[in-house]
């Protein structure tokens, strides 16, 4: 079960800000004991492993941010139905294993990308709001990818 979520970013950003991947480095049974969602390539080449959800799209805040006619490669980079999917099904699974575990989503800066589906997960689990912001201060969530996960959420339960 999901019991916390925590936004964090890709490297270390001071002491109280750890990046994923010196967590990753340093605690070995991270993956084994909790559950990530990385919303951005990382440096850390590791094999594939069920408790981690590996995704890359660009850090866009509104439906504004994106031209009229994108090209191909910035379409690509646009948070799609297909990832909202696939977090949806990893955060349930996740949920639905046995035990407490706490679900770590980074990307870049630990603010944006990640604090929306981190948001999302708090919203989804009714995790407690005063915990999720002492652990998680410096989020601010794309209001076009929290907007894009609380839809496919509705469309598909």
């Amino acid at each position: 079960m999901i019991t916390r979520v925590k936004a964090l970013n890709l490297n270390f950003l001071g002491k109280d800000r750890p990046g994923i991947e010196l967590l990753l480095k340093t605690k070995p049974r991270l993956l084994e004991d909790h559950a990530l969602i990385s919303c951005v390539p990382t440096a850390i080449h590791l094999p594939d492993h069920p408790n981690w959800l590996r995704l890359d799209f660009a850090d866009i805040r509104t439906e504004d941010e994106i031209p009229k006619d994108p090209s191909p490669a910035f379409e690509a980079q646009i948070f799609s139905t297909s990832q909202a999917d696939r977090i949806i099904d990893f955060v349930g699974r996740q949920h639905n294993r046995p035990g407490k575990r706490v679900l770590f989503v980074n990307c870049v800066l630990g603010v944006s990308r990640s604090g929306a589906v981190a948001t999302f997960v708090r919203d989804l689990f009714i995790l407690d709001p005063i915990v999720f912001r002492k652990e998680n201060p410096c989020v601010s969530a794309s209001p076009m990818i929290l907007n894009r996960l609380r839809k496919r959420w509705l469309e598909v339960h």
